[in-house]
């Protein structure tokens, strides 16, 4: 921390010679491909949420749709994880098992 204006002016004017040596259009493209990645993450895991909505609901072909595609995960965990994430959806749990199936499926999709 610098508590003296003039230090903090001297400050500045040392990050703007930097700068003004640097390439700006590279550090443009870096900020915009981190936030293009951070709204492709967020769209990934918005089809997670549906996904893991659509298996709670017993969504015809949802489950084997996720097998098929995914023949190597442990299909009989994922079946007691599904089905005790059903039952606490039905009565009043604390979305342990519900947080549990979101982070295999993270998992699954290599998130």
């Amino acid at each position: 921390r610098i508590k003296s204006f003039n230090a903090q002016k001297r400050q500045w004017q040392h990050i703007g010679k930097i700068l003004r040596r640097t390439d700006v259009e590279a550090m443009r493209r870096s900020l915009k491909e981190f936030g293009d990645g951070r709204k492709r993450l967020g769209r990934e895991l918005d089809k997670l949420e549906a996904l893991r909505d659509e298996l709670l609901n017993d969504k015809e072909g949802a489950f084997d749709a996720l097998i098929s595609d995914h023949p190597d995960c442990d299909i009989q965990q994922f079946r007691q994880l599904l089905r005790a994430a059903q039952k606490e959806q039905s009565g009043d749990g604390s979305g342990k098992y519900f947080k549990k199936l979101f982070q295999l499926l993270k998992e699954l999709k290599g998130l």
